[in-house]
């Protein structure tokens, strides 16, 4: 039956609600299984770091002995996008480096019109969504593929950690694919809008505007070298307000933080992947960072022939290549951080397949459903 429809309805309409479905039928697994009917489990909120003072810590779902992940933080700027109350900052980690990545938290509060009890329900919401458009926006990208190769980015772990855990990754990606679809269209506007809220959802993707820049640049395209400055606005203006709002609550990490000399990193890791006791997570963690490495090594080995065609998809691929290449084991620690960090690399990995040999293409893909798969089991079956 599916076969009998057309290649542009499975690409643009049937895929995209396969896989705004498949999240849904997920959240509802979690959402009334593992967290009780409590929206509020998706955020990871622990009993350490103090609840936000929109929510009263009866009310939401605790993660006993939890310090609380990336999840509780976007959950209490979105109950308090402007930073209206000062007690808000009880409630962060380190609220300037939290605050910048506003638009998934504001989109949250905007859709949940302001109200507590509805936000982390647009906040789940938004992500689902992102599902359907980022698979709609990589069939735009891959239109002489398979119309139905976007649905491989369903295998991606990075993705399901960061829809389980309600974090900003999975609409920070959703949006560099927007940004890339409407570059490749020559719609410069749109190209620059879309990459402007994606700076604001997460920095790293300032790496997207220096590989469109450097593309524009040896394309010779005047309108986007023209517009890419603006993208930044936003972001600046964002920044200078929280200066002023922070005052001296600004403490904003620097780039030491979390990089360092090449390598020191990623052989710190296979050090502790050697000398830790084997184990379910150890494992995962194993395969998914090979997985890494071989992601990185496949997107070095196709941009040669496919720089004549994507020179943005290499420039950025090489750029988030060398972001893993410095990072510290801060970062490198646990595949549910690293897989959500470097998730655009495999994106990349999927904009590059003409490139790669088929049975390349095939082992990688396997392994990385196999790992979403246990690792949605894992967290499903997990004690709370």
């Amino acid at each position: 039956m599916i076969n009998n429809l057309s290649a542009p309805i499975r690409r643009q309409v049937l895929y995209p609600l396969l896989a705004m479905g498949l999240s849904l039928v997920i959240a509802l697994i979690l959402g009334v299984g593992k967290f009780q009917g409590q929206v509020t489990g998706f955020f990871r909120i622990g009993d350490v770091i103090p609840v936000s003072p929109y929510l009263s810590a009866e009310s939401v779902f605790i993660h006993q002995g939890k310090t609380g992940h990336d999840g509780q933080q976007f959950l209490t700027i979105a109950l308090d996008p402007g930073l209206g109350n000062p007690q808000t900052l009880k409630s962060l980690d380190v609220p300037a480096y939290r605050y910048r990545r506003i638009f998934y938290p504001f989109l949250g509060w905007f859709l949940g019109l302001g109200q507590p009890g509805w936000i982390p329900y647009t906040l789940v919401l938004v992500n689902i969504l992102c599902f359907g458009v980022s698979v709609w926006g990589l069939g735009e990208l891959l239109p002489k593929q398979p119309s139905s190769l976007p649905l491989l980015f369903l295998t991606i772990p990075g993705l399901w950690i960061s829809f389980s855990i309600a974090t900003a990754d999975l609409l920070s990606t959703t949006l560099v694919i927007l940004t890339l679809r409407h570059y490749r269209q020559n719609n410069s506007w749109l190209t620059w809008v879309w990459q402007a809220l994606a700076i604001l959802t997460r920095e790293t993707t300032l790496l997207i505007w220096f590989a469109l820049v450097m593309t524009s640049g040896l394309k010779r395209r005047k309108p986007d070298l023209v517009l890419a400055p603006l993208a930044l606005l936003p972001w600046g203006l964002w920044n200078l307000y929280l200066r002023q709002r922070l005052g001296t609550a600004w403490d904003s990490q620097s780039l030491g933080t979390h990089f360092s000399w090449p390598l020191t990193g990623i052989l710190a890791k296979v050090q502790v992947l050697i000398t830790t006791p084997i184990s379910l997570t150890q494992g995962l963690d194993m395969i998914v960072f090979l997985l890494q490495i071989a992601v990185v090594i496949g997107i070095g080995l196709a941009a040669r022939p496919a720089w004549g065609k994507q020179p943005e998809i290499v420039l950025a691929g090489g750029l988030y290549s060398l972001m893993f290449i410095l990072a510290k084991l801060q970062i490198l620690n646990l595949f549910t951080d690293y897989s959500r960090v470097f998730l655009d690399l495999y994106l990349f990995l999927l904009l590059l397949w003409p490139y790669h040999p088929g049975r390349y293409k095939i082992a990688v893909f396997s392994l990385l459903g196999l790992v979403s798969v246990a690792y949605l089991l894992g967290f499903a079956t997990e004690p709370v």
